[in-house]
């Protein structure tokens, strides 16, 4: 029978297994996600709560983040560095290769996979829909954080002029734009490299606002993202005629109207798991009625 183990990646670091080399068994496939380890392994019959768990994991909806398009590609791999240096069972090759349809039909029939569901993704969906290509676009990024490098990681697959990066400590510029080969400058700055830019995201964690009227260019348009709490943009930017400021609580109505369309799919992505679990099981007792009436027929002859 296969059968399936899981175990969080707290429960790993804080159990014995945590820390010794954990006796996998045979035939067994392990899944590493950002928050657990799942184990498959055995052969024979798959129970329904095995197909269900998988299932449902390679569809994205046992994730934190609902829809998650990043466990099915998981899934894959460790299905194939698996079967690339061992043999597993059928049915357990069987139930892999189901999971990664199911996964697929989930997103392809519904919205589940669909939207931003952080504040870097919000920014470039809004990007996208701004503009038809924003690879000639110049950045400045204000503030040194996870949000800033995220969004920044996904840029630079995209855009032909280095980026900007101020900070008001000009060394941890300097640090943080070595890892994306580009430019950094202070705040004291601000208004010579405003005059180099179209799109500014910032999101510094200063007490009080750092873009003024007076830093903003005459002589070329400015898209801005203000992302910080408190507001990194004083108001008085918002009426230069050159000026587009996208406040934060615009991010963050996009993204609650995103979410919110994930969680209208959820329970059609569940009906489409629970139709391929019933097609999977249905499988399995025609391969189980073949088997035995081959028996069969071995012991009339």
């Amino acid at each position: 029978m296969i059968q399936h183990y899981s175990l969080s990646n707290k429960s790993y670091r804080n159990s014995s297994i945590g820390q010794t080399q954990f006796e996998v068994p045979e035939n067994s496939i392990c899944i590493k996600t950002c928050n657990r380890l799942e184990y498959f392994w055995g052969m024979g019959e798959v129970p329904e709560s095995v197909i269900r768990h998988l299932f449902l994991l390679s569809a994205g909806l046992s994730s934190p983040i609902i829809g998650d398009s990043a466990i099915l590609g998981q899934i894959k791999i460790s299905y194939q560095e698996t079967t690339s240096v061992t043999n597993i069972s059928k049915h357990l090759h069987k139930l892999f290769q189901w999971s990664f349809c199911v996964g697929k039909r989930v997103r392809t029939e519904t919205k589940i996979s669909q939207g931003a569901v952080s504040y870097s993704q919000a920014v470039i969906s809004f990007l996208i829909n701004k503009f038809r290509s924003f690879g000639e676009k110049k950045f400045a990024f204000l503030g040194i954080n996870q949000m800033n490098q995220t969004t920044i990681r996904f840029l630079l697959k995209y855009l032909k002029h280095p980026i900007m990066i101020g900070n008001r400590t000009y060394e941890k510029a300097q640090n943080f734009a070595k890892d994306f080969d580009g430019i950094p400058f202070p705040f004291s700055e601000l208004q010579s490299a405003l005059k180099h830019v179209d799109i500014l995201i910032s999101a510094s964690s200063a007490p009080h606002s750092i873009v003024k009227k007076e830093h903003i260019p005459s002589e070329n348009k400015l898209l801005i993202f203000d992302l910080a709490v408190p507001s990194d943009i004083e108001k008085s930017v918002s009426e230069c005629y050159n000026v587009d400021v996208v406040h934060l609580e615009q991010i963050e109505s996009f993204l609650k109207n995103s979410i919110n369309k994930r969680n209208e799919s959820y329970q059609l992505a569940k009906n489409i798991v629970e139709d391929e679990i019933v097609k999977f099981m249905n499988w399995q007792n025609r391969d189980k009625n073949y088997l035995s009436g081959k028996s069969q027929s071995f012991k009339v002859a």
